[in-house]
């Protein structure tokens, strides 16, 4: 930085060169003078470091005030993934703006796993591209095309608000206990679907949903609390925690489509879980896998629902769907009324206590195998 007692007069093809650091840069200031740049001359740049996010930075500082046209030389740097421009709508000041100029950054995983490293993330699909790290407004994205190294990725410690979250890349995990803030209002704001294993340890929030597709496995580890829904398609996904699913009031939506199945698998050894679900089509397994887990929101729809693996699956809330209920293995506990879906146990044990029931016009009980210890009033 540096500071003149008199004028700064540039003309002919005189210039101005600063060096930018990332988001600090060179600072010139007259107290007293003014400033011009006349002619062919232009102010020039030399990035020492780009910016990870959009950024402004003050050049010039003239207490007389600046005068003429001020161009910026675009030609001697590279702009990246950045609009750059001059601007002196600051009294006396001359200003750098970089400006997002992309709206998408791709994870390529070039050097390490960390999100906070901008050669990680590349501009374009392909890989290629000065990226910048994930920001407000910026779709982040994992793409199956994009040549990627490291898919083991952390959060390094740092929150990031994002406008949509994509990953359709096998393999990918993103550890980290801290938060991942997607702004963007609709289910799909986060969308996975990728094949084989993703894995979200990190928080996921914001006014977002989230729609997992195909056949891969989605672990859910993280403290979720994002309120914009969950919709299931396809594939199996892990609930690590009680509000894997986000904030109670989204509900989750399990549409698999007539004859096919998707699975919900309980990942942590004892969860209470309370968003609503409705079984839209298909039937819903759900393998406890050892663990206990409570479901106190309420059940709709006309799609099925099969408890697999060990361990106990209780229904604590309103049951209204009207696909049919099989036992396959564990143990479902009914603490509640179900009114409308015919109960079948093929293995395991249905555990009805005295506050549950099974009722409803044209339903049945069929023990096929396993066992049942009915506690309830049934009709």
């Amino acid at each position: 930085n540096s500071t003149i007692a008199g004028n700064i007069n540039l003309s002919g093809s005189s210039f101005l060169k600063f060096d930018i650091n990332g988001a600090s840069s060179d600072f010139l200031s007259t107290t007293n003078g003014n400033a011009s740049l006349t002619g062919t001359g232009k102010i020039q740049l030399n990035l020492v470091s780009a910016p990870t996010a959009a950024t402004t930075w003050n050049l010039l500082y003239a207490g007389g005030g600046l005068t003429s046209n001020w161009t910026l030389d675009t030609n001697s740097f590279s702009a990246g993934a950045f609009t750059w421009s001059l601007s002196t709508s600051v009294p006396n000041t001359l200003q750098l703006v970089a400006a997002a100029s992309q709206t998408n950054t791709y994870w390529t995983g070039t050097t390490s796993g960390n999100w906070s490293t901008l050669a990680n993330w590349a501009a374009g699909a392909d890989g290629t591209g000065v990226g910048v790290g994930p920001t407000t407004g910026y779709n982040v994205l994992f793409d199956s095309s994009t040549p990627t190294g490291n898919l083991t990725t952390t959060l390094g410690g740092q929150d990031y608000t994002l406008s949509t979250l994509s990953i359709s890349k096998p393999e990918v995990t993103i550890n980290g206990s801290n938060t991942l803030n997607v702004t963007t209002s609709a289910l799909t704001a986060i969308t996975i679907s990728a094949t084989g294993n993703t894995t979200i340890n990190a928080n996921l929030a914001g006014v977002t949903g989230l729609t997992k597709s195909g056949t891969g496995t989605l672990t859910l580890g993280g403290s979720n609390t994002y309120t914009g829904g969950t919709s299931i398609t396809g594939g199996t996904v892990v609930a690590g925690s009680s509000t894997a699913f986000g904030n109670s009031t989204g509900a989750v939506t399990l549409d698999p489509g007539t004859g096919n199945t998707i699975t919900l698998q309980s990942g942590a050894a004892s969860m209470a879980i309370s968003n609503n679900f409705t079984l839209s089509s298909g039937t819903t397994a759900w393998d406890t896998n050892s663990n206990n887990t409570t479901l106190s929101g309420a059940i709709s729809g006309s799609g099925a629902l099969t408890k697999t693996g060990l361990g106990n699956l209780t229904l604590a809330g309103q049951n209204t769907y009207t696909g049919a209920t099989t036992i396959s293995a564990g143990t479902l506990t009914l603490s509640v009324a179900m009114n409308n879906s015919s109960v079948t146990v093929n293995g395991g044990l249905l555990n009805q206590t005295s506050t549950g029931t099974i009722a409803g016009t044209g339903t049945t009980f069929t023990l096929a195998g396993g066992n049942a210890t009915l506690a309830g009033t049934n009709t």
